[in-house]
């Protein structure tokens, strides 16, 4: 890459590149800015001609039905265990060539976006990111999820998750329904398994995992 990274995203795009975003490339674990494009064909990456609004890590990108990659949350800091005085989420998104679109209704990072059957985007749990702040009050892991409508560019509050939880899986079923499984809260690891239904607007509780699992970096 141009730019060593961790904590970034990387999303297929329709012309079968691959836009790389954001992350930390330096000891002092900042998020950066910035982005590339893998080109398949060529085996090389490039920088993109413009940056995003703002530097991320440990946030989510999105391919939308128009072209469009959705670009949400994350923080300004990538927590490795270290406690950190400026470690805070972002409630900011960028759409297109790196323009902003609405907030989310809350600062999120370690969340999840799927895109629906319907074009929206749902964004469920995450955290606040105040876990390993030393200046920060108790973490906040997020029980709610919105939607993103591209039509609008606006983020609304949709029916809340059975459990709040951060860095969990979400897959987009066959049925249009969205399965939410596993992650992790202050309470620990999680084996508890939600389905979103898009239409109705609401989560049910669905059965649980063999065993509980999350895909976090750090402890929760």
């Amino acid at each position: 890459m141009t730019v060593a990274r961790a904590g970034h995203a990387a999303t297929f795009l329709n012309s079968e590149k691959v836009l790389v975003t954001g992350g930390t490339s330096d000891a002092n674990e900042a998020a950066v800015g910035t982005a590339e494009l893998y080109d398949p064909a060529t085996g090389t990456f490039t920088a993109t001609t413009g940056n995003m609004t703002v530097a991320r890590v440990s946030h989510t990108a999105t391919l939308l039905k128009d072209g469009k990659v959705l670009v949400t949350g994350g923080d300004k800091i990538f927590f490795n265990g270290v406690p950190n005085a400026n470690i805070q989420a972002l409630i900011s998104a960028d759409a297109a060539t790196f323009a902003a679109t609405g907030d989310m209704t809350a600062a999120r990072e370690s969340h999840i976006a799927t895109l629906l059957s319907g074009g929206k985007v749902l964004i469920t749990g995450g955290s606040s990111g105040a876990l390993g702040n030393t200046s920060a009050p108790t973490p906040t892991v997020y029980i709610s999820a919105e939607l993103f409508d591209p039509s609008t560019g606006h983020f609304t509050a949709t029916g809340s998750m059975t459990d709040s939880r951060d860095y969990h899986a979400a897959v987009l079923l066959s049925t249009g329904k969205v399965l939410v499984s596993g992650g992790a809260n202050l309470a620990g690891f999680l084996q508890s398994a939600d389905l979103f239904d898009a239409n109705a607007g609401t989560s049910a509780t669905t059965g649980k995992m063999m065993a509980s699992a999350s895909i976090m970096m750090r402890p929760c």
